[in-house]
């Protein structure tokens, strides 16, 4: 789960919805926090706990939001929260690995396969000067 003062400074960059025709929205929280759990532990979308919801719809909006760069919005949003929080923040410092994607070696030649010989999987992660994950 993410904190409430955390949602609070990115709640309006998430878009929301015009109508009142159709299904009923989704808890964003709820759906946010599903990402974010699916991405930090690598856990297939099919394996998120039923807590978070439909693994289905926490993947569709993942996909919508990557779509139109939705995290590119939330990552700036925490980059200046972090340093309204911080006076003069002296570094960012941004954390990578990466690791082989699974089943790779077992791809073949054809295009639409999960993944070629030797591509990896990119994980980030960015702290700040006091030690706070963003």
């Amino acid at each position: 789960m993410i904190s409430e003062n955390i949602r609070n400074e990115i709640k309006n960059v998430f878009p929301k919805k015009k109508s009142k025709v159709g299904r009923p929205p989704t808890n964003q929280k709820l759906v946010v926090s599903g990402i974010l759990y699916t991405l930090t532990t690598g856990c297939q979308w099919h394996n998120l706990p039923d807590y978070y919801g439909k693994p289905t719809t926490v993947h569709g909006w993942f996909r919508i939001w990557v779509k139109f760069k939705i995290f590119d919005k939330v990552l700036l949003k925490s980059i200046d929260a972090a340093i309204q929080h911080i006076d003069s923040p002296k570094c960012f410092i941004t954390d990578t690995s990466s690791a082989k994607a699974p089943f790779a070696k077992f791809s073949g030649k054809n295009s639409t396969d999960r993944s070629k010989m030797g591509v990896k999987m990119l994980k980030h992660k960015i702290f700040w000067l006091n030690n706070l994950d963003l």
